[in-house]
């Protein structure tokens, strides 16, 4: 007995009622052709069979007239009749699109966008179930794979006025060999009455259990494109009524250049757009995007207004993109500056930083696929104090790119480690701001701007002055300085509320006000314990010394400093300063990037004059709200004197 092939919309058996309004669909309204593209890319990339090969990916149309009735469309325009009858008669903006769609599959033929990928493993087993016939999942195989929501998608049925998909994958099954699979599904909204009443997604395929369709039972209108010339594995998408309205072709090129650029230049992943039926330009080469054709594409986008999404996002990616490829070429001049970390959890992370006049001040951060997460990460968006920069970090770990994955948000531009289990949340956070304080460090050292040889000497007035950037860690900006004699300027530090990630091991008792606290008065004066150099040691000229208490870790600064002089092995003096008193602090440790801590007292550092230094300091107890006295020392010289600064 021949099964029977149609569409089945199962009962809701007394279950959930659904509507028109489907939140994944809703999420790519906004921008349908834009998320389409980055979606479907990302699914492909992660689905790639070597490393040896790029993924190939094509955008095409399709027109379909005498193959309809084998994808079931009269039974279609029969069940969108129903919903609409079903629709509250006051949704008129539902009632509206039901009956487009309708009117679309009353026509003599249907638009399809076709979308493929080749050089990828297909659709095989937990990872068809998860495309096709899940919702709120996301079956991955591979580490570090992109998607953690399982939002993408919907974004195919965001550009179908039918609201429809049909899916073919062709897969290596290690029993059957080369496999070859098909069904359509519909999100639509319920219909029926009583105990006929449906859910609102249906399937195409095999009635009995809403199966798939396999081999000779796929329609031939679909094996006939699907078996033409490279018959290797790889996945279709057919979207029927695709609106295929002049330019969007390039609105599609626009989203691959901006989210891909760096899988594309290294060769990665190449991607097939149909041209425009009335291009007569002398571009049509530009039929794919690979690294040979990528800086003439970001020059088309850019001069075609209808096909950016976002001006700035593009600038940026083309900046990106320069710096990823002059920091191949060994002989780029000026080439930007690579620096390198092996962090315990993310692995191993490449940057690259360049400085220059109209850079954005961004920092790009990219997957191991080549695909760019963001530019606009918590931590990572003011920079003050410094020249104009942009920058590149490339996560290679698959371990680490598999963490990241899982503190990606639903609109893939932010990590937030709250979306980890409890267990890991906070592993997630010191990996996350150790990564985030690296990079801060590293563009600090290579886009600070140069020092000047001028001094302007404040009067004592500016004692009263506030800080005008409390929360940038890089400013020169109200530092303690001492113009020359005894005078000395001295700031009580001030709150400060950080837009970016707490500080590596920083606890979640958190607190933004201030405390007292308590200090070991072990020294008794100005020439107490912390007021002498140790014996054999003396205090070396420092200056532009800034005091940065961490709000929210009321149990952490960082003090910046320069010294004015070469010193070899210097330790340091930090002690609570008072007006007649010092009293000295026992519990002060350095933390080094990595996460080891270091007692102040037994912590050495080479210095070199003119150089700006800053250590990272943790205790026990509650350093924010006072006056500090820094020394750094170095060895004893005859008739040297105390030198000291405060904040």
């Amino acid at each position: 007995m021949t099964a029977k092939v149609g569409w089945c919309f199962p009962p809701t058996n007394g279950g959930i009622r659904h509507g028109h309004n489907d939140p994944g669909i809703a999420h790519f309204e906004g921008a349908p052709l834009a998320g389409l593209a980055r979606e479907t890319i990302q699914n492909s990339l992660d689905a790639r069979t070597s490393d040896r090969e790029p993924v190939h990916v094509t955008f095409e149309r399709q027109e379909m007239d005498s193959g309809l009735a084998a994808l079931g469309f009269e039974e279609l325009k029969g069940v969108l009749q129903r919903v609409t009858s079903a629709t509250d008669p006051d949704d008129v903006a539902a009632i509206q699109k039901f009956k487009r769609a309708s009117g679309i599959l009353g026509g003599s033929a249907i638009p399809f966008l076709r979308i493929v990928d080749r050089a990828t493993t297909g659709l095989k087993g937990k990872r068809w179930r998860a495309l096709v016939k899940a919702s709120g999942t996301s079956m991955k195989d591979q580490i570090g794979a992109g998607g953690s929501f399982g939002i993408g998608k919907s974004a195919p049925f965001s550009v179908s006025p039918l609201r429809t998909v049909f899916y073919w994958s062709r897969f290596e099954d290690d029993e059957r060999g080369q496999v070859e699979q098909f069904q359509g599904k519909a999100v639509l909204a319920s219909h029926g009455e009583g105990d006929s009443e449906t859910q609102g997604t249906g399937f195409y395929g095999v009635k009995q259990g809403c199966r798939h369709l396999t081999g000779s039972e796929i329609p031939k209108e679909i094996t006939a494109v699907e078996n033409q010339g490279d018959r290797g594995n790889g996945t279709s998408l057919w979207i029927p009524g695709f609106d295929d309205s002049p330019g969007w072709q390039k609105r599609i090129a626009g989203s691959v250049i901006e989210n891909f650029f760096c899988a594309i230049d290294e060769g990665k992943l190449k991607v097939l757009i149909d041209l425009e039926e009335d291009d007569d330009s002398d571009d049509s080469d530009l039929l794919e995007i690979d690294a040979g054709t990528l800086a003439r594409w970001f020059d088309r986008i850019a001069n075609d207004p209808s096909a950016r999404q976002d001006d700035d996002a593009l600038t940026e990616a083309k900046v990106f993109l320069s710096i990823l490829t002059r920091g191949k070429d060994r002989n780029s001049e000026p080439a930007p500056v690579l620096k390198e970390k092996e962090d315990k959890d993310l692995g191993h992370c490449q940057l690259w930083i360049d400085v220059g006049d109209r850079l954005p001040s961004k920092v790009a951060l990219i997957r191991q696929t080549g695909m760019l997460i963001t530019s606009r990460q918590k931590g990572l968006v003011r920079f003050s104090g410094v020249r104009p920069f942009a920058a590149v970090c490339r996560f290679h770990s698959k371990h680490g790119n598999e963490l990241l994955r899982r503190m990606e948000n639903p609109t893939h531009d932010q990590f937030e480690p709250e979306r980890l289990d409890p267990d890991e949340a906070a592993r997630g956070k010191r990996a996350l701001a150790r990564v985030v304080r690296w990079i801060r460090d590293e563009i600090r050292a290579v886009a600070a701007p140069p020092r000047s040889e001028s001094v302007t000497v404040l009067t004592e007035l500016a004692k009263l002055l506030p800080d005008t950037d409390p929360d940038d860690a890089f400013s020169a900006g109200n530092e303690d300085r001492r113009f020359g004699g005894d005078f000395e300027i001295r700031l009580k530090p001030r709150r400060t509320v950080t837009s970016g990630l707490a500080p590596e091991d920083a606890g979640d008792d958190r607190d933004e006000e201030g405390s007292d606290g308590d200090a070991d008065s072990t020294g008794s004066g100005a020439g107490g314990d912390g007021g002498e150099s140790p014996p054999g040691r003396d205090a070396v000229a420092v200056e532009d010394v800034r005091y940065l208490p961490m709000a929210e870790n009321r149990r952490g600064c960082r003090i910046w400093f320069t010294p004015r002089a070469d010193i070899q092995q210097a330790s340091f003096s930090l002690v609570e300063a008072g007006d007649s008193v010092e009293f000295v602090r026992r519990d002060l440790k350095v933390v080094a990037s990595g996460g080891s801590e270091t007692a102040l007292t037994d912590y050495r550092l080479d210095l070199a004059a003119g150089k700006r230094y800053g250590l990272e300091i943790a205790a026990e107890r509650p350093i924010d709200g006072r006056a500090w006295r820094l020394r750094v020392l170095g060895p004893k010289r005859s008739g040297s004197g105390d030198e000291t600064s405060k904040s």
